[in-house]
């Protein structure tokens, strides 16, 4: 009896026990609750004009072009040359060949030197190319893993874009390693990165200040001809939702608001998609029909970008490919430049034409669907270029070579579009699809 008497009082016991679990549980998601909602912000370092341009975020130029230098520079030196300033302005020389050049500002009457902060481009700024990548998620070891991400780079930079955009995630977790590791892949580009952080960069580092220290600012803005780029992260940290506090709207208000033909703003997280992918089970990331996974200053940030008819670039979903108009704005989700499940076409990233101000051409380019390969022959006189395209479209390339001997430089297809005394030559061809192969002499 007392056995049987003891079954029923611990049986008795867990039935009191269960009926408290529901008011347990509720404890449990509200504390949750709580702590996903009252996260910190990073520290978004926003570049002020004066600042504008440095190494981080230099300007860009054609030789024969301006650029706009802060109203506070008494004197300026492009490599020990000095130059007049007219109008908040400086003219470049033709015969500046294309490349980086330093500048050096001379402020309050101390001179101060900004190390790459000018690229002149080869490139027609009335024509020209730009690339996003996005989500390279750099690995802490050196490996397989890391070279590939390289080569994707390598093939971008072969490409010949004017610039290139990375929109986040550049590492795992924002580690020490993993930023010197992503400044090896980027090693070998020619044109300006221009960069802005993403969720997995606050994980290690809250406030960002390995990614300043790296990167530079989060928040910017620059030109190049009459298209204006706008830098917007918006993050919390650390986890995957954005938001935008009254600061950054303030800011991103005031640079939208510049006077250009076109404009883009750099975001890493999705404002607004037609998918939701597993944060569409999230009830307030749903919104008439659209999913958003900014849950501050979302009717804020629209209103700024609807009114400057805007185009947005994100990444963060990493297999996504999709361009969604919402709000008279265009939102282009860019895929990984990684390897991952559900990336069944591999690394991808987005490839842009913008012709006197529009863009005339977009597409998400497979890094295993284009090979670019240059052979020199005849003693570096001579080169000999194949392509295998097997998308299908036609890609725009920029190709740049160096070749002995003196100009001018002959392409038996494509266009030269710029001959330097150096024996640098760019040629610009529509790579169609299938295999193409021309030489230059």
């Amino acid at each position: 009896m007392n056995e049987k008497s003891n079954i029923k009082t611990r049986e008795t016991a867990k039935l009191e026990n269960i009926k408290y679990l529901p008011i347990l549980l509720f404890i449990l998601g509200l504390i949750v609750t709580l702590l996903v909602s009252n996260v910190p912000y990073p520290n978004l370092m926003r570049l002020s004009e004066d600042d504008y341009p440095n190494e981080y975020v230099p300007t860009l130029v054609e030789a024969g072009g301006n650029c706009s230098i802060p109203s506070i520079v008494q004197k300026l030196w492009i490599d020990e040359q000095e130059f007049s300033i007219n109008d908040g302005k400086i003219e470049i020389p033709e015969a500046f060949e294309p490349g980086w050049y330093n500048l050096t500002l001379q402020i309050e009457g101390t001179n101060n030197t900004r190390k790459n902060s000018l690229y002149v481009t080869p490139l027609n700024p009335g024509n020209f190319t730009f690339i996003q990548v996005t989500d390279t998620h750099t690995p802490i070891f050196m490996g397989s893993d890391v070279e590939e991400r390289k080569n994707v780079y390598d093939l971008v930079n072969d490409m010949g874009p004017a610039f290139i955009v990375d929109t986040g995630d550049m590492t795992d977790y924002g580690l020490e390693e993993q930023y010197i590791n992503y400044e090896y892949i980027i090693s070998d580009l020619e044109m300006p990165l221009y960069t802005v952080p993403g969720n997995m960069e606050t994980y290690s580092d809250p406030n960002l200040d390995r990614y300043a220290a790296h990167l530079g600012p989060a928040n910017y803005y620059f030109k190049f001809n009459d298209t204006l780029f706008v830098a917007g992260a918006a993050l919390h940290a650390p986890r995957s939702w954005g938001g935008f506090t009254d600061e950054q709207i303030e800011f991103i208000d005031g640079a939208m608001a510049k006077d250009a033909e076109l404009k883009f703003l750099l975001h890493h997280i999705p404002i607004v998609s037609e998918e939701g992918r597993d944060y569409s089970l999230v009830p307030w990331s749903k919104r008439d029909g659209i999913f958003s996974q900014v849950d501050r200053g979302f009717d804020e940030i629209n209103n700024i970008l609807s009114i400057e008819q805007a185009r947005v670039l994100t990444g963060h979903w990493h297999t996504y490919s999709n361009e969604f108009e919402y709000n008279d704005v265009i939102f282009y989700n860019t895929p990984s430049v990684v390897r991952m499940s559900g990336n069944t076409d591999g690394p991808r990233f987005r490839l842009f034409r913008i012709e006197d101000n529009v863009i005339k051409y977009d597409k998400v380019i497979s890094y295993e669907r284009l090979s670019i390969h240059k052979e020199y022959v005849l003693a570096g006189t001579e080169a000999v270029i194949s392509i295998q395209n097997d998308h299908d479209f036609s890609i725009p390339l920029n190709l740049h070579l160096k070749l002995a001997g003196s100009p001018p430089f002959v392409a038996t297809q494509g266009e030269v579009v710029k001959n330097t005394t150096s024996g640098d030559i760019w040629v610009s061809f529509n790579a169609p699809n299938g295999y193409s192969e021309f030489t230059i002499h």
